[in-house]
C-alpha cells in the first residue's frame, strides 16, 4: 500500500470514526495514591482498522449496543438488581473469577461479599457503588456467541481491578447480557465512565464478537448518517402499557381501566338529609 494514501485514510477515518481513546492518567484513589491505567488496546489499529470499519459500515454490518442502564446507590439497590437479573436466583450469575452463583443462598453470599469486602458498600449511599451495563445485538444473532463475547469483554475491561457479575437473558428477541460492575476497584480507583469510554466498550465488544465469527460494527451514528436518536426505553415501556390498556378496554377485560383525568370518584355525603347542589 502507498504510505501517503494510508496516512490520508487514517487521518480522515479517525475524524469520522473517532481516534482510539486514550486513558486519563493520574487518577486519585481512596488510598490517596495516584494510579495510571491504560485501556486495553484494540488488536487492529491504523489504516487497517479504518479499511475494515469502512467495509463493515458500507456493508451495513449489525451495530452492537452497549449502554449503562443505571447504577446502585448502596447495597440495597445493588441487591435488588441482583434479584432482577438472576430472576430471584433462578438464573445463574458468573463473576470475574468464572464462579457460578445460583440460588437464593448464593445470592445472599454474593451480597455479603460485596457489602463487607475490601472497601465495603453501605446500605444507602450518595453516589453509585455499581454500574449496570447492558450488552446486546440485533435479533437473529447467535445467543451463545453474544454471551461468550460479553464474558471476554468483561474480563478484558474490568477483570484486573473491578468485581462484577453477569448473566444472559433469553426473554426478548434480541440477545443481551446484563453486567453489574462494582464501582470501586481493588486499587481504590472509582469507575467513572464517560461517552468516550462507552465508545471504547462498544469497540471492544464488537471485536470480541468478530473473533467468534459474528459480524459486528461499533460506529457512531454520525458516521452512518443517522441523525434521529433511538426511542428511550422509558418511552417504549409507556407505549407497551398504553397498548395493554387499550386492549383491556377493547375486550372488556375484568378490572376496568379508567382515565385518571376523566374518571369521577364518588365522595361520601356528609349530610345525607340535605340535598346536594345538583339536586336543587
Amino acid at each position: 500500500m502507498n504510505p501517503l494514501l494510508d496516512d490520508i485514510l487514517k487521518d480522515w477515518g479517525e475524524r469520522i470514526f473517532r481516534a482510539p481513546v486514550r486513558a486519563r492518567v493520574g487518577k486519585r484513589t481512596v488510598t490517596h495514591f495516584r494510579t495510571h491505567h491504560s485501556p486495553p488496546e484494540l488488536k487492529q489499529v491504523g489504516s487497517a482498522r479504518i479499511r475494515s470499519t469502512l467495509s463493515r459500515t458500507t456493508g451495513k454490518a449489525p451495530e452492537v449496543m452497549v449502554k449503562i442502564s443505571g447504577g446502585g446507590k448502596g447495597m440495597r439497590h445493588i441487591k435488588a438488581h441482583f434479584d432482577y437479573i438472576s430472576r430471584n436466583g433462578m438464573l445463574e450469575l458468573e463473576n470475574e473469577d468464572g464462579e457460578i452463583i445460583a440460588g437464593r443462598e448464593a445470592l445472599r453470599d454474593l451480597r455479603d461479599e460485596w457489602k463487607c469486602g475490601q472497601y465495603g458498600i453501605p446500605e444507602e449511599a450518595q453516589h453509585k457503588e455499581a454500574f449496570n451495563v447492558v450488552l446486546s445485538m440485533p435479533p437473529g444473532t447467535d445467543r451463545d456467541s453474544v454471551t461468550h463475547a460479553a464474558r471476554a469483554f468483561a474480563r478484558t475491561e474490568f477483570g484486573d481491578n473491578h468485581a462484577y457479575v453477569f448473566t444472559a437473558h433469553d426473554d426478548e428477541q434480541h440477545p443481551h447480557v446484563h453486567l453489574c460492575v462494582k464501582a470501586l476497584g481493588l486499587d481504590g480507583t472509582r469507575l467513572n465512565p464517560r461517552k468516550v469510554d462507552l465508545q471504547r466498550w462498544r469497540e471492544q465488544f464488537a471485536e470480541a464478537l468478530r473473533e467468534r465469527g459474528i459480524t459486528a460494527n461499533a460506529t457512531p451514528r454520525t458516521a452512518r448518517a443517522v441523525v434521529q436518536r433511538p426511542e428511550k426505553q422509558a418511552v417504549q415501556h409507556m407505549r407497551r402499557r398504553e397498548g395493554a390498556r387499550e386492549t383491556a378496554v377493547e375486550h372488556g377485560l375484568p378490572g376496568q381501566v379508567q382515565d385518571n383525568f376523566s374518571a369521577k370518584k364518588s365522595r361520601p355525603c356528609l349530610w345525607p338529609d340535605r340535598p346536594s347542589p345538583c339536586q336543587k
